[in-house]
């Protein structure tokens, strides 16, 4: 064996156990749900957010507490596709427009 190679060998080591995500900062939280940070926070002073967590100065976010958001957002819009008959954006339109 040249140098070279048990150099690239001894390099190939194992990495390190990969962890379970446990909070969401609130980047990640929009990130990972395609919500701008602005959307979050109008949600959030509507009382429609996820339960949010301060440690220190940090914003985080629970994995339980997005997943219990996930779960009361599909509700929502199973309520409305069930009041509205369909969840298309026209016939929302069309159903609250003021003349």
């Amino acid at each position: 064996m040249t140098k070279q190679i048990r150099k690239r060998a001894c390099a190939r080591r194992a990495l390190p156990p990969v962890y379970e995500l446990g909070a969401y900062s609130v980047y990640g939280f929009c990130l990972a749900h395609g919500l701008s940070r602005r959307k979050l926070y109008y949600m959030l002073e509507a009382g429609e957010g996820p339960r949010i967590m301060k440690c220190g100065t940090r914003t985080l976010i629970s994995v339980e507490a997005a997943q219990r958001w996930r779960r009361a957002r599909e509700r929502m819009a199973a309520v409305s596709r069930r009041r509205y008959g369909g969840h298309s954006i026209r016939k929302l339109r069309t159903q609250h427009r003021k003349y």
